[in-house]
């Protein structure tokens, strides 16, 4: 298997990517490349290098490429020679790039990726070994009972970065288009909006699931002091379909949770498992509530955004007959769902009356005592 090590055009020192300017950097004379100009010194000795390697194969003396000990297939630990000291690395199967512990020159096992294994790009890092390792001790020193082993100078030094392979999938299919939202416009504007609203923290995201309106016997509820006791701030989304405050939220959800808040996710009553109609941001004491036809939100104070702004209304207007026969399907559903539940409820109140008379509340109180004295409560 073939060694990579890129070296600086100008003194031979090795590069490393510098995150901050997303450059080749050399650390012994502070040249810097980019990629475009890595990519050309490349293809430029690249050509005499095949001819020499073309040459000797023909007699039959080329050097085979690569000289580990173990076929990285086997699973077991391989070792490759640095090109620049000569000293050994020691790798396993699954390690593509790493560092000579003696020169410290980084080196690419070219053969790793290759073929299956190749990946279409790759995303470079955004930070360096040094904000990691400051971030990570900055992390570390908030947690308790955490082994000195753990964050030792020793550990410190063995810090270095890890691509996560990502697989994307794609594919064409044929059919009418189910949703007329601008998904480019809504992105545009939550990127915005998080900028403007949602400062980075260095804290972990976290989140928990409440429900904020629901369908009761009496209507459409929704939990307007729950809101007003938690936010000071309301961004009302004011969506009749449905459709663009879905997208809206979903991808605020994703940027609270990506800048380190805790964040309380109201799902839609009607669709737990796949609908957040409502957010809120309690360290901020900001709020990003849905506001339709369905749970209508009565708050003077709330910072209204109508969601007509993100829709493409030449699309729209052609479904038109299909969305208004919706909406009165809709409206007869909730309606017939809410007489159903109110006619349960009269059932369980009748019921209730019958139980209530055989019910001895003398016991009932005297196990509600034992349980307060069992538990030290009084």
């Amino acid at each position: 298997m073939a060694l990579m090590s890129y070296k600086c055009p100008n003194c031979g020192g090795g590069l490393v990517f510098d995150p901050d300017s997303q450059k080749f950097q050399c650390e012994y004379c502070l040249s810097e490349f980019t990629e475009e100009e890595m990519k050309r010194m490349e293809e430029a000795s690249a050509s005499p290098a095949e001819e020499e390697k073309a040459v000797l194969e023909e007699e039959g003396t080329a050097p085979q490429e690569g000289d580990s000990s173990q076929s990285p297939e086997t699973g077991e630990a391989a070792v490759y020679t640095c090109p620049s000291c000569g000293a050994q690395i020691v790798t396993d199967a699954t390690t593509a790039a790493s560092f000579c512990y003696y020169c410290h020159n980084p080196v690419v096992f070219s053969g790793r990726l290759s073929g299956d294994h190749m990946p279409d790009f790759v995303i470079p890092f955004a930070i360096d070994k040094k904000e990691a390792t400051s971030r990570f001790l900055s992390w570390i020193g908030k947690k308790k009972f955490v082994p000195g082993d753990f964050f030792s100078r020793d550990q410190i030094e063995k810090l270095s970065g890890i691509y996560f392979p990502y697989l994307i999938y794609s594919c064409q299919v044929d059919g009418a288009e189910a949703c007329s939202a601008n998904f480019e416009k809504v992105r545009r504007y939550v990127k915005r909006l998080c900028i403007r609203l949602l400062p980075r923290t260095e804290e972990m995201g976290s989140e928990e699931l409440r429900l904020l309106s629901a369908i009761t016997p009496k209507g459409e509820v929704f939990y307007q002091g729950t809101v007003q006791a938690l936010a000071d701030k309301c961004i009302l989304f004011r969506d009749d379909y449905g459709a663009v405050s879905r997208l809206l939220l979903e991808l605020i959800r994703a940027e609270a949770l990506a800048r380190g808040y805790h964040i309380i996710t109201c799902p839609c009553a009607m669709h737990p498992e796949d609908k957040i109609d409502h957010i809120i941001i309690p360290s901020l004491r900001l709020a990003f509530l849905t506001d339709n036809r369905w749970h209508p939100v009565r708050l003077s104070a709330a910072q209204t955004v109508r969601c007509s702004r993100f829709v493409d209304r030449e699309n729209l207007s052609a479904c038109r007959a299909r969305l208004r026969f919706n909406e009165r399907a809709a409206a007869e559903l909730l309606e017939q769902a809410c007489a159903l539940m109110a006619q349960a409820k009269s059932c369980h109140d009748e019921l209730e009356t019958y139980y209530r008379t055989a019910v001895d509340f003398a016991q009932v109180d005297a196990a509600a005592a034992q349980c307060m004295e069992l538990f030290g409560v009084g």
